[in-house]
């Protein structure tokens, strides 16, 4: 592996390249990053699923990532489609605990419809009892059942509105990094809220065609409006890239090619 920016040089330990990230702390919200892989053509799900799109690097790096948070924040569909959860080697658990953090993440999911998948690996083994965000409309019955399983939080009117998620993650919950793994469209409502602070996004050398989602799936960002990202890091491994980028809060695209 190598590192092209900000400065060109050669890393001895892929894996160690995200050991040093420090995020800053907020005191109203959980600072929230995002960790997402994306083929070439821009395909971020196959089958409805990332698995198969990233490199073993890129899978170790992404436990590394969940290592680094205080809770794991992910949508409904995500948690439905994928094992999102799995325990943490005792390495990282031991670097978790030199850092002051509990020796895993806490493990949280955003639903309003309230489906929920029950038998998820985060209601089941988590060592921290899991928690549900949802919304006023989730039906009565559903959140009745869900709380047998997790805290269930009400965090919105139609869906879980990213803000108070990441309020509550912060004053009620005691988390100052937040990490989610998506999916697409929880990606845009975070975005459109202006609470996403930075993205993880690994760049797979593969092509795949077809009609999967992208990274952030949802109406069009308003032209003019998009929002912009600045380069953290740079890292290449057999032509597959890892980005590191930190959205930029308040400022938007002014202007494109004519």
């Amino acid at each position: 592996m190598q590192q092209l920016f900000p400065a060109q040089r050669p890393v001895v330990d892929p894996l160690s390249i995200y050991d040093e990230v420090e995020f800053p702390e907020l005191p109203e919200r959980a600072y929230l990053y995002l960790n997402m892989v994306s083929s070439v053509d821009g395909r971020a799900q196959v089958n409805g699923r990332a698995v198969g799109l990233g490199s073993p690097t890129d899978q170790a790096l992404m436990r590394r990532l969940r290592a680094l948070a205080d809770c794991v924040v992910n949508a409904s569909g995500t948690v439905a489609a994928d094992n999102v959860y799995e325990p943490l080697a005792p390495e990282l658990v031991e670097a978790r605990l030199r850092r002051g953090q509990a020796e895993e993440p806490l493990w949280a999911v955003a639903t309003g419809s309230g489906n929920v998948r029950e038998d998820a690996p985060m209601f089941q083994r988590a060592r921290r009892r899991a928690v549900v965000f949802a919304a006023e409309r989730t039906p009565v019955e559903r959140r009745r059942r869900l709380a047998e399983l997790a805290d269930v939080v009400v965090a919105g009117d139609e869906e879980p509105e990213p803000p108070e998620v990441l309020r509550l993650l912060r004053t009620r919950y005691g988390c100052r990094r937040a990490l989610s793994e998506g999916g697409p469209t929880f990606n845009a409502a975070v975005l459109r809220a202006d609470v996403l602070d930075e993205l993880f996004l690994t760049f797979a050398p593969k092509l795949v065609a077809g009609q999967g989602k992208t990274i952030v799936d949802g109406p069009q960002f308003p032209f003019k409006q998009w929002p912009l990202l600045e380069l953290v890091t740079l890292y290449e491994q057999a032509s597959e890239l890892f980005f590191r980028y930190r959205v930029r809060h308040g400022a938007r695209e002014s202007g494109g090619r004519g």
